[in-house]
């Protein structure tokens, strides 16, 4: 079960994680495996971090948004992300079994970008990019974390919060 939650305060982003990985059983063990894991990475010196929920290819093309992200991507950050998503996905998609269902998603957030963030959205047909400017959340749908999400957030200061 994957929970990740991003919210946009009036100065600053939130971006959180659980780090509890499940694989499903697979055809020698019965059950399902657990571990922990990180489910964001941040790279300092380009000022952005990411986090991934879903079929592994999330985790891919988040760590490649981290890599090849520059300061002239940001320009006009949607088609940079967007571009970036896609390559990646059409370059690993058919590395996977046929039948394996590659859904997941990617939220990006931008250091000098305190009003908004993006999500890379992966289906098993396409890969999307959207940017949002209060709330997201991803990974397991039935989480109790978009009922707190949509009972409990208003937009405040992220200093005057903590």
């Amino acid at each position: 079960m994957t929970l990740q939650v991003a919210l946009v305060g009036t100065d600053g982003i939130v971006l959180a994680s659980d780090r509890k990985n499940i694989q499903p059983a697979s055809t020698q063990a019965k059950g399902r495996q657990s571990s922990i894991t990180t489910k964001i990475a941040i790279n300092k010196a380009n000022k952005i971090a990411v986090a991934w929920a879903g079929h592994e290819v999330a985790e891919i093309i988040g760590k490649e948004i981290l890599l090849h992200s520059q300061d002239s991507d940001w320009e006009y950050p949607l088609s940079g992300i967007q571009s970036i998503g896609e390559a990646v996905y059409q370059k690993t998609k058919t590395n996977f079994p046929q039948g394996d269902r590659i859904e997941g998603e990617v939220i990006v957030v931008l250091a000098g970008v305190l009003s908004k963030f993006y999500a890379v959205r992966i289906s098993p047909d396409l890969c999307t990019c959207n940017p949002y400017f209060d709330k997201r959340v991803t990974g397991d749908m039935d989480n109790p974390a978009i009922y707190f999400t949509e009972a409990y957030y208003q937009k405040t200061s992220i200093s005057r919060a903590c």
